[in-house]
């Protein structure tokens, strides 16, 4: 009898150990389905980006070499007038 009544007792624990596999199982695909959506999201922005540079005509360049291939200097201003103000 007591044989009988700790089976039971172990078949009512698989069964809720399948229950929250089955659960995880649900929501790991999810998360893989949006994995897989921001991956082809930030692919397509990739592909838009570098066409975007290939597209520009290459003024960066025909002005590095008018100037003998060094970029021109510029000299940094900060807007604030100290350090308590950042």
């Amino acid at each position: 009898m007591r044989e009988s009544v700790g089976k039971v007792k172990e078949a009512e624990l698989l069964k809720i150990e399948v229950g929250e596999f089955k659960s995880l199982n649900t929501t790991l695909k999810s998360k893989l389905q949006e994995a897989q959506e921001s991956l082809k999201s930030n692919e397509n922005l990739i592909t838009y980006l570098n066409k975007q540079l290939n597209e520009k005509p290459n003024s960066t360049m025909s002005t590095l070499s008018s100037m003998g291939g060094k970029p021109p200097l510029t000299t940094f201003k900060p807007s604030f007038t100290s350090v308590e103000q950042l």
